[in-house]
C-alpha cells in the first residue's frame, strides 16, 4: 500500500478499510468522498479513482479565432496533464480512454501525446478516431513494453495513410501485446503486410476495407510459432478477404475464431451463400457462431454445416437472449416453428459426424453487455447489445426445446446445451 494509516484510535488494520474501500471501486462519487476524509483514506481511494480514465467523458464547445467553426473540447484532459508531475499518482493510471476527432482543438491532441508519454503504468489503451502523433508517443514511451490491450476505433473512413504506416511501426514494438481490436473504416489503402506482436492471443476485426484484412492476414502468416488463441470476426466480408485471414493460421494450433452473425447472414440472397463461401477455407478446429434470433437460422446452419471446411470439428452456436418486449414470444415461436429446418440441421449434424468431421456442437443463449464486448474487453467492437436496452427482454427458452428439435443429434451424446452461460463469452 502507499501509506498506512497512523490513527491508532480507528481499531482496525489497513486491510479492512482497504477492502471496505474496495467494495466502493466502481462508486466514483463515494470515493471522492473519502478521499477527503483524509490523506491516508485518499491514498486507498485514489488507487481506485485513477485506475481508469475516460478523457471523452466531459465534452464542450470552444470557438478558435481564425477557425471556420467551433471545436470540440475535452476539459478531462487538461485535469490529467496538471496532475502528471505527481508520479505517484501518473503511476496509478493502468487504462485510458479517448477520443480526438478531426474537430477537436489542436492543443488538446499534442496534450494527449504528453499524457501519453507520462503515465508509466498503462496497460491498457482505447483510441477513437487514433492520431499520428499518439501512436508516436506510445512507440517512443514505456508504454510499448507494458500495453496488453489495445482498442482502435476509427468514425470515419478518411483517415490519412501516415497515421496508419505508423500503426505499422507500432505493433511490431508492442513486446507484451495480448489484446488487439481495430473497428470501423479504417483508412488503408497501400498494400503489404500489417505486423503483429508475437505476444498476440486475441485479434478482433470489424472492418469492411477489404484491403486491410489481406494486410491482417499477411501478418498472421508471419507469426510463428502462433500465439493467437482467437479470432473474432464481424462476418461482413467476401471471400478473398476471409481467405487471407484463414491462410495465415495454423489448423492444429488449437486456435478459436469467433463469427458475428446478423440478420443478413441468414439471406438466401446473398447473405448466406457469401457466408458459406468465405468459411469453406476456414483452417481452425473450432468455431464460435454467435447469432440473432431468426426463424431462418435451422436452414441457415444446416447450409453452413454442410459446406464448411472439414478441419472444424468443434461448433459452439451461441443465440442472443435479448428479445423485443412489443414482440413478446414471436421469433422464438418462429424460431422452434419450422420443424422441417430443424430435422435438416439435424441431419446435417449426424452426417457430419458419421464422415468423423464432428467432435461437439454446443448451443447456449447469452446476454450481451458492453461489459463483455470486444473493443474493450468489453469485447465492444461487436455490436452485440441492443441500441435501446429498456425495450428488450431476455428469453432463454429456445434451450429447453433443443432436444426436440435435434432429437438424433442428442441421442448421439455430440450435442451439448450450455445451461449456465448467462453472459456472453468469446470462448468455447
Amino acid at each position: 500500500m502507499d501509506s498506512q494509516l497512523q490513527n491508532d484510535d480507528c481499531g482496525f488494520p489497513n486491510e479492512i478499510f482497504a477492502l471496505v474501500i474496495g467494495n466502493l471501486a466502481n462508486d466514483l462519487p463515494s470515493l471522492q468522498n473519502l478521499a477527503l476524509v483524509c490523506k491516508d483514506f485518499a491514498a486507498l481511494a485514489q488507487v481506485h479513482i485513477f485506475r481508469e480514465i475516460d478523457l471523452s467523458a466531459e465534452r464542450t464547445w470552444a470557438h478558435v479565432e481564425g477557425e471556420p467553426g467551433p471545436k470540440f473540447s475535452y476539459p478531462l484532459i487538461h485535469r490529467l496533464a496538471l496532475l502528471l508531475p505527481n508520479q505517484r499518482l501518473a503511476r496509478l493510471v493502468q487504462q485510458l480512454s479517448f477520443f480526438s476527432p478531426s474537430i477537436m482543438m489542436a492543443d488538446e491532441v499534442e496534450t494527449i501525446a504528453h499524457i501519453l508519454e507520462n503515465l508509466p503504468s498503462l496497460t491498457r489503451i482505447e483510441m477513437i478516431c487514433p492520431r499520428l502523433r499518439h501512436f508516436q508517443a506510445i512507440q517512443g514511451s514505456s508504454i510499448s513494453q507494458n500495453l496488453k490491450v489495445l482498442h482502435l476505433r476509427a468514425a470515419s473512413k478518411h483517415i490519412h495513410v501516415d497515421v496508419f504506416l505508423s500503426l505499422q511501426e507500432l505493433l511490431p514494438s508492442l513486446a507484451v501485446l495480448e489484446v488487439l481490436s481495430i473497428s470501423g473504416e479504417i483508412g488503408y489503402s497501400t498494400s503489404g503486410i500489417l505486423l503483429l506482436p508475437q505476444s498476440l492471443k486475441i485479434l478482433s476485426i470489424v472492418t469492411p476495407n477489404k484491403a486491410l484484412i489481406r494486410g491482417i492476414g499477411l501478418g498472421l502468416k508471419s507469426l510463428h510459432p502462433l500465439s493467437l488463441q482467437t479470432l473474432l470476426l464481424e462476418y461482413d466480408s467476401d471471400e478473398e478477404a476471409c481467405d487471407s485471414l484463414w491462410t495465415g493460421l495454423e489448423s492444429d494450433s488449437g486456435m478459436q475464431v469467433v463469427l458475428e452473425m446478423g440478420y443478413y447472414s441468414y439471406r438466401s440472397d446473398g447473405g448466406l451463400s457469401a457466408l458459406i463461401s468465405a468459411t469453406k477455407g476456414i483452417r481452425v478446429s473450432k468455431v464460435l457462431f454467435v447469432c440473432v434470433p431468426s426463424a431462418l437460422f435451422p436452414s441457415s446452419f444446416a447450409h453452413v454445416i454442410l459446406n464448411i471446411s472439414g478441419s472444424v470439428r468443434e461448433f459452439c452456436i451461441d443465440i442472443s437472449a435479448h428479445i423485443h418486449k412489443e414482440l413478446a414470444l414471436g421469433p422464438r415461436q418462429n424460431l422452434k416453428l419450422r420443424m422441417q429446418d430443424w430435422a435438416d440441421l439435424d441431419s446435417a449434424l449426424v452426417d457430419r459426424r458419421n464422415l468423423g468431421l464432428l467432435k461437439r456442437v454446443c448451443f447456449r443463449c447469452t446476454k450481451r453487455t458492453n461489459s463483455h464486448l470486444l473493443l474493450n474487453y468489453r469485447y465492444s467492437c461487436f455490436s452485440l447489445q441492443p441500441r435501446s436496452e429498456h425495450l428488450y427482454a431476455e428469453n432463454r427458452t429456445i434451450l429447453d426445446d433443443l432436444g426436440g428439435l435435434l432429437p438424433r443429434s442428442m441421442s448421439m451424446g455430440f450435442l451439448e446445451i450450455d445451461y449456465d452461460s448467462l453472459i456472453f463469452q468469446p470462448s468455447m
